[in-house]
């Protein structure tokens, strides 16, 4: 019971119900499916936050100190009924990207979501601290005849996949179903033999020649 009234105080029911009603309207103020701890924020420029499910209290819940961020045209689709960032969490959705979360999705803490194109998280995904999320370069990489050769491409994690710390996911992973990623990986390809447990370190090496970069 008290566990249940210290959490209550730290809930800024005021945020939280603006948050609801400009994103999902009347009905949002009345189920309020998200919940804001202090410290914590959503930013929709004309982005949009999609249940799948019928909408009901704390389907989505923010503890403290994380912030989302959805650019315009952008869209945060959650598949479940849960769904909790809990410390210091950056999520930003760029206009016209998508990024999607399954039930049961944890996001343990300081693990930064940078999404251009299309990220996708399966049911039961626990994400540990210190991780990143890219499926972008953000700068252009052109060649010689100025085409780009560093196109976004999407993120795709499967279900119940287990991410260690300190772990960077790069443009174009697929992770299968029932995966544990080891502290410290780098990944970058398609890890997808199920019920496995990857660890991944790439040495530096020569790629490419012949290019420049734009800001």
């Amino acid at each position: 019971m008290l566990s249940r009234m210290l959490y209550l105080l730290k809930i800024n029911f005021l945020k939280s119900a603006i948050v609801n009603f400009r994103l999902l309207g009347l009905i949002g103020l009345l189920k309020m499916p998200i919940l804001l701890q202090y410290g914590s924020s959503i930013h929709a420029s004309r982005g949009s936050v999609i249940f799948m499910k019928p909408l009901r209290l704390k389907m989505l819940t923010l503890n403290r100190d994380n912030a989302i961020s959805i650019e315009r045209g952008g869209c945060l689709v959650l598949h479940g009924t849960k769904a909790c960032f809990n410390y210091r969490n950056s999520v930003n959705v760029f206009a016209n990207a998508v990024f999607e979360l399954g039930d049961n999705f944890y996001a343990n803490g300081l693990g930064e979501f940078n999404c251009r194109k299309r990220i996708a998280f399966g049911n039961g995904c626990l994400i540990s601290v210190h991780t990143m999320f890219l499926d972008t370069d953000f700068h252009e990489i052109l060649d010689q005849e100025s085409a780009r050769i560093n196109d976004d491409r999407e993120i795709i994690v499967g279900n119940r996949v287990w991410i260690g710390c300190n772990v960077t996911v790069l443009k174009g992973t697929v992770i299968g179903n029932d995966i544990v990623i080891g502290a410290g990986s780098q990944l970058s390809g398609k890890y997808i033999k199920n019920n496995s447990v990857y660890v991944s370190s790439s040495p530096v090496r020569l790629v490419k020649s012949g290019i420049r970069w734009r800001t």
